[in-house]
């Protein structure tokens, strides 16, 4: 997600940009490593080069002083993402503004060389091409990724990447690649690659320039020697990185795929992992170039290696070691795909070759894919058992009840499902006065409180029922005329969870209708592009109100943006995640459709995803592999998980 998905009031606010910090000491002994930073501003690049950044105070310039930006809550401190585009910025001598919020405890970025922060054109922020889970102080870095900070990323549906050849010489044609990071880099068409010379080049008018068909692949032809910098832009898209070539000259590397990979597997991620019974049926993938495709699958388990077999369409015993067995896949139009039976248990790598052009190397994510499938098979009721399990433990820890972003989506979760656990983080959602409170933190809180008068009878108790009076009648009283919250359509979702079946939820829902796309989806505002936890979100607050005509139209909607791992990304066309998968499984569910029955052509389901990315405590990472905000994760993925009946029940008075 980008950093400005979620506000602390609701989710997937992505008009603004936060960056959430960790709230724990930080390290010194923390190793530096180096990452490539590139900031784009709305007219020109304003940085691009690589950094190498380490656990430190983030000064955002805005008189509040330095601030811990370590990592996780929980974790060891390591570098983040606000800490290397600090170092950047620093070492690029382009100031920034950060606006220190305590209550969230990050930063909002009002400015960066000049440029303002505007809602149109909010600054976001990207990691390897994808939104990020969390914030930047949150937000961990690895050796040799891609941090990109620019403008109306929000409302960008593109992230351009450019790929090309190091050297060419002068007359030679030659071709630069296009393809899009936030949609397993599919080729984009009509895409303008402009090169100037120097390393100032890149965008600069009247340099050499194409535009890319549709394969992604721009052609050219320079008859002067020199260095030229290209960059690739799009009407619809955030600016490439600069891809450096040499023409007639030496300094630049040679690129071993020139015009692009050959042969590109899609839908597999490398390391991606699956259960039994829920594994990879259908290859598919881009060929660029040659004349047919050939595949190789390989794979071990238990000191017993295999080999899948073309003609006989099974994994044969092969010796370790041994040479790949390779078979055709049918390819048509540049697009190829290959039938497989059930996987058995086990590790896999799945190499591709492109028939009739030279050998290339093997890159990993490309033309090679490592993959693996689990022996266990899903349990959806101990799925949510062992989430709920991990919630009523870690709602009760320092961590969750110091944040009320924590407790309450930990308390809402809990409660949904009856839980006797759920009022353990309870404190922190009445330790504040209701006037002292921004309207989304009001909301959250006071939606967690009402879920709990269907609880155990000790969660009702007359301390809880006057807090409650007090926060609803300051909700009300910040209610627009026109029925919305703020003009947002996260704060007014909810706010009618917190005021169900209310007069004030009536008028509330009547502007939610209208604020719903043409396709059913809902975005942060009114004509803004939709995304799913803002639909889920609001699509839950329509079914809860008794709007069911709505809410289907949004749960169609959700339903067309599962991805091929049977998760759902934050935006169309994103990685999945667990938060989104979460919110979009409420969002379904409000609309009356069933997520076990949304299967994709492998016959993968959400809860195939949220198992996959399941921790044997009951914690769920954010995406595999990435391990952030456990209790907010968490939890959004437990209401997801919760059936429609209390889903909906628990907020009805």
């Amino acid at each position: 997600m980008s950093v400005a998905r979620r506000l602390p009031g609701a989710v997937a606010a992505l008009a603004a940009l936060l960056l959430w910090a960790t709230i724990g000491a930080v390290a010194a002994t923390a190793a530096p490593i180096t990452v490539d930073v590139r900031v784009e501003g709305a007219e020109a690049t304003l940085y691009e080069g690589t950094v190498e950044t380490s656990v430190h105070r983030v000064d955002g310039a805005d008189g509040t002083g330095s601030h811990v930006c370590s990592g996780p809550i929980g974790e060891p401190p390591g570098p983040t993402l606000t800490g290397a585009l600090d170092d950047a910025l620093r070492v690029a001598g382009l100031p920034w503004r950060g606006i220190w919020s305590g209550s969230s405890g990050d930063f909002f970025i009002d400015s960066v060389a000049g440029e303002q922060a505007t809602p149109s054109g909010p600054w976001s922020i990207l990691l390897n091409g994808e939104p990020t889970p969390v914030g930047g102080c949150s937000a961990r870095v690895r050796p040799n990724d891609r941090v990109l900070l620019a403008r109306d990323v929000v409302f960008s549906s593109k992230t351009l990447r450019l790929e090309g050849p190091g050297r060419t010489e002068p007359g030679e044609a030659f071709s630069l690649f296009v393809v899009d990071e936030r949609d397993a880099e599919a080729p984009v068409a009509g895409a303008t690659v402009t090169g100037g010379s120097g390393s100032a080049g890149g965008g600069a008018g009247g340099g050499p320039s194409a535009m890319s068909d549709s394969r992604g692949v721009a052609s050219l032809t320079i008859e002067e020697a020199g260095t030229y910098r290209f960059k690739a832009s799009h009407p619809d898209g955030i600016r490439s990185n600069a891809v450096e070539v040499c023409v007639g000259v030496s300094g630049c590397e040679a690129d071993p795929d020139p015009q692009g990979p050959p042969l590109r597997i899609l839908k597999l991620d490398e390391g991606q992992a699956f259960l039994r019974g829920a594994s990879p049926r259908i290859l598919r993938g881009r060929l660029n170039a040659g004349s047919g495709v050939r595949l190789a699958l390989r794979a071990r388990h238990g000191g017993r290696c295999r080999a899948w077999s073309g003609g006989r369409r099974a994994l044969v015993d092969r010796r370790c070691g041994a040479r790949p067995i390779w078979f055709r896949a049918p390819s048509s139009s540049g697009q190829w795909s290959y039938r497989l039976r059930a996987l058995a248990p086990g590790r896999y790598r799945l190499l591709g070759r492109a028939v009739g052009t030279p050998s290339v190397k093997w890159r990993r994510g490309v033309n090679r894919i490592d993959f693996s499938v689990r022996g266990r098979r899903l349990s959806r009721t101990g799925l949510a058992r062992s989430a709920a399990r991990y919630l009523r433990r870690s709602a009760g820890r320092a961590e969750v009840r110091g944040s009320g972003l924590y407790s309450a989506w930990s308390t809402l979760a809990l409660g949904q499902r009856r839980d006797p656990g759920a009022d353990r983080a309870v404190r922190a959602l009445v330790a504040r006065r209701p006037g002292a409170l921004p309207t989304g933190e009001l909301a959250r809180n006071l939606a967690a409180l009402q879920v709990l008068r269907r609880g155990p009878a000790r969660l009702r108790g007359e301390g809880r029922i006057r807090r409650r009076t007090g926060m609803i009648g300051e909700l009300e009283r910040r209610q627009s005329a026109d029925g919305s919250f703020d003009g947002s359509v996260n704060l007014t979702a909810m706010a009618i969870l917190a005021l169900p079946r209310s007069a004030a939820a009536g008028r509330a829902a009547e502007w939610l209708e209208g604020a719903q796309g043409e396709r059913g989806g809902f975005g942060h505002g009114p004509g803004s592009p939709p995304d799913v936890d803002t639909t889920g979100l609001a699509s839950w607050a329509l079914a809860s109100e008794g709007r069911d005509a709505s809410a289907r139209r949004s749960g169609g909607f959700l339903r067309s943006l599962q991805n091929h791992d049977g998760g759902f990304p934050s935006m169309p066309g994103g990685a999945s995640n667990a938060q989104s998968t979460g919110l979009a499984m409420a969002g379904l569910r409000a609309g009356r459709i069933n997520p076990a029955r949304l299967r994709t052509e492998d016959g993968i389901t959400p809860f195939h995803y949220l198992a996959v990315v399941q921790r044997r405590d009951g914690r769920l990472d954010y995406a595999p592999g990435r391990p952030v905000s456990p209790a907010w994760v968490t939890a959004q993925a437990l209401i997801g998980l919760t059936r429609r009946g209390r889903l909906i029940a628990g907020l009805s008075p």
